[in-house]
């Protein structure tokens, strides 16, 4: 609790050449305080894209270039590979083996992941491929670029920031700003209140049901997804409003992850405002590298699905990781390839003519689209997901739909964190009268930040510690 108040009055009473090193050191000890060996991994991704960018900037042949940003790729990919999926390549491998008598086997290694390897693995290879393509030339000071990689609010849970636009900032000198710091500090509110009252709660159900699921029913698999969808992303997205909140402090910008996603009108949709840093990662270092949507159709459908799946694989080393993502590849396909058929439909109904139920209902398609998608993200395994797709189906309606899962004041208090989210995001979009009126009044604001923290610690969950959902990834 004492660390960012501790670093940012370091970082304002030093002098401004000397911040950087300040940054620098924090956040190398913020993340040697979870397992402090683990550090040398990010000096070494670091070092590996440091070199290699100033010898691409110093390399004519485009031979050459190639084959050093390929070995590059290799490196830092190799570094993912070993620590987060070579135990699930062993396993696999193992299990051909078996099919086919042989007596060896491969040795296996549990190795512990470290915490946020494919965020900052990412981060390292958009800059080396943005100075290979000439987007931005390499950083010569060796310690800016390992702050840009391991710069603590983002370090280990994103967003994943782009070199062009977070490198620079370093070199700015930065003035403590009192409105910011207000503004810091409200958005870090608002992304504890999503993690510790809704998230938080709302696992207690989800955990109860998905890792015990020959208890429960098909309306109790409904309750924990539904439950699920909303603590992931307040879960996540929590954690990107903190990081985004602490760096303004500082008085540094970072990307916006997050834009309402569920109220999304289409899966397509909903993958340009769901972790925007890692959607539009995939979408210009392998989506468009494949050719896009300037293809035919057969070779956008394959860009779009091996993009899904890479995306699907990002998140872990399961096949229920690679399912969702190639579930959720084909949901965006099919949104393509029928939207003509579609827009008749509308046309025929009469939908166009009731914009706002046509809007509520692609919304809501779209929602349950992802929720189903969403069992395959959380189940323990690929059975666990089968299972309870093919139980889900409720029979009826029944009084005892919400037996097992909690008690009623754990129940009430998961309603309520759910209720004033909503209410939120919902008043919160565009220019509603409640966003203009919250803006102009004083008074408003400051009742309803005393009403979070009341929340907070009222129903936020404090007995036991639980992890970011991301910090996995």
């Amino acid at each position: 609790m004492l660390f960012l108040p501790l670093v940012a009055a370091l970082y304002f009473l030093l002098k401004p050449r000397f911040r950087w090193i300040m940054l620098l050191i924090a956040s190398y000890w913020f993340y040697m305080s979870w397992k402090a060996e683990y550090a040398i991994l990010i000096l070494f991704c670091t070092a590996i894209n440091y070199l290699s960018t100033l010898l691409l900037a110093r390399m004519k042949s485009r031979k050459l270039r190639g084959l050093l940003l390929a070995a590059d790729l290799i490196l830092s990919f190799g570094v993912l590979f070993v620590y987060k999926y070579l135990g699930f390549a062993t396993q696999n491998l193992n299990l051909l083996i078996e099919k086919t008598n042989l007596a060896f086997r491969i040795p296996q290694f549990d190795l512990l992941l470290p915490v946020g390897i494919s965020f900052f693995t990412f981060q390292t290879l958009s800059y080396t491929i943005d100075v290979y393509n000439g987007r931005i030339k390499p950083e010569k000071n060796f310690g800016m670029l390992a702050l840009f990689v391991s710069f603590f609010p983002q370090l280990v849970a994103g967003p994943i920031e782009r070199s062009e636009s977070l490198l620079p900032q370093f070199r700015v000198v930065h003035r403590f700003n009192i409105a910011r710091a207000t503004n810091g500090l409200r958005i870090i509110l608002w992304g504890l209140f999503k993690k510790i009252v809704v998230a938080d709660r709302l696992s207690l159900i989800v955990d109860k049901v998905y890792n015990d699921i020959t208890h429960f029913g098909a309306w109790a698999y409904i309750i924990a997804t539904l439950a699920f969808a909303v603590q992931i992303y307040c879960d996540f997205s929590g954690y990107s409003d903190i990081a985004v909140g602490t760096a303004k402090i500082l008085g540094y910008d970072l990307m916006q992850n997050f834009k309402r996603p569920y109220f999304s009108k289409s899966t397509g949709e909903f993958w340009r405002r769901w972790h925007i840093s890692l959607s539009t990662w995939f979408r210009d270092y392998v989506y468009i590298p494949l050719g896009g949507n300037r293809v035919g159709k057969a070779r956008y459908y394959f860009n779009n699905l091996i993009t899904f799946v890479l995306s699907g694989l990002w998140h872990g080393a399961n096949w229920t990781f690679v399912l969702w993502g190639l579930l959720n590849g084909i949901y965006v396909a099919l949104g393509r390839a029928t939207r003509g058929v579609r827009e008749k439909f509308v046309s025929f109904t009469g939908l166009e003519k009731a914009p706002k139920l046509h809007r509520f209902t692609r919304v809501l398609i779209t929602f349950s689209l992802v929720c189903l998608s969403w069992v395959l993200f959380r189940a323990n395994s690929l059975g666990d997901a089968v299972y309870i797709l093919k139980h889900m189906i409720p029979a009826g309606i029944s009084a005892d739909m919400f037996s097992g899962l909690g008690s009623r004041l754990d129940l009430a208090a998961a309603a309520l964190g759910v209720f004033v989210l909503l209410f939120a995001e919902y008043s919160g979009r565009g220019e509603t009268r409640l966003k203009r009126l919250f803006d102009r009044s004083i008074a408003i604001r400051f009742l309803s930040y005393l009403f979070l923290i009341v929340l907070i610690l009222t129903f936020g969950v404090t007995g036991h510690e639980l992890a970011f959902i991301y910090f996995q990834f």
